[in-house]
């Protein structure tokens, strides 16, 4: 999984990219924490990932040179499916919900334009992914790349298997202003069909508690029977 940590600068955070970092799911925390940057919360079946920057320029301490950003990518990248036991896998979209098997053979049927929502499924469990996205000066594009042949700018292993998450970058030159990302795995039962806009639909319209009183103008006695026995 490739994501960028928060980092301290001088600029405040614009207020349309702020959000709480308390937990939105209630239930047992297995892992939860952040700070006013950016937060991590994990429940038996749920992840969220939270964080943002100022990229404009991030000047290190001891260092007089800038550090500037050509692009930045979210993403989560699989292990060789076959090799795992996650096989058959499949990579599903909300533009594309015939899917592609997640093979590690390239895919160019998917497209690169902002998607609502990714899944895959495979034999261990199915997971989708939501993301909500800020991007100050930038295009933000959709990335998948399902290749075992070797991907330049992997500094993992090499080799992405559905690896699947968002692409900021600006054509004219380096990236400027803020970017975060508020990105939300859902894991599910094995091997399911396109489900994403189920959960898409959930978290765009989340359960509400409405408290009103009602009064009860009439009281009665009510008496009921009791028996009494010595029999267990």
């Amino acid at each position: 999984m490739t994501w960028i940590s928060s980092i301290a600068v001088n600029s405040p955070v614009p207020s349309s990219a702020k959000g709480p970092l308390a937990p939105t799911v209630d239930g047992a925390v297995r892992v939860g924490g952040g700070t006013a940057g950016g937060g991590l919360w994990a429940y038996q079946s749920y992840f969220q990932i939270k964080t943002g920057l100022n990229v404009t320029v991030i000047y290190p301490d001891q260092c007089q040179f800038g550090l500037y950003f050509d692009w930045i990518r979210f993403t989560i990248d699989l292990s060789d499916t076959l090799a795992t036991g996650f096989s058959p896998a499949t990579y599903y979209d909300s533009d594309y919900l015939i899917g592609v098997p997640v093979d590690g053979n390239d895919d160019p049927q998917i497209g690169t334009n902002p998607v609502d929502w990714t899944q895959i499924s495979g034999s261990y469990g199915s997971m989708v992914q939501l993301r909500d996205m800020y991007v100050e000066n930038g295009t933000l594009e959709n990335y998948y790349v399902d290749d075992s042949g070797g991907v330049p700018n992997d500094t993992g292993d090499g080799q992405s298997f559905g690896d699947s998450g968002v692409y900021v970058y600006n054509p004219a030159g380096h990236l400027s202003g803020y970017v975060s990302i508020d990105m939300q795995q859902i894991i599910l039962d094995p091997s399911l069909g396109p489900v994403g806009a189920t959960y898409l639909g959930y978290r765009q319209n989340p359960l509400t508690v409405t408290i009103s009183g009602q009064a009860y103008l009439d009281s009665y006695i009510v008496f009921l029977p009791l028996v009494l026995s010595s029999n267990p």
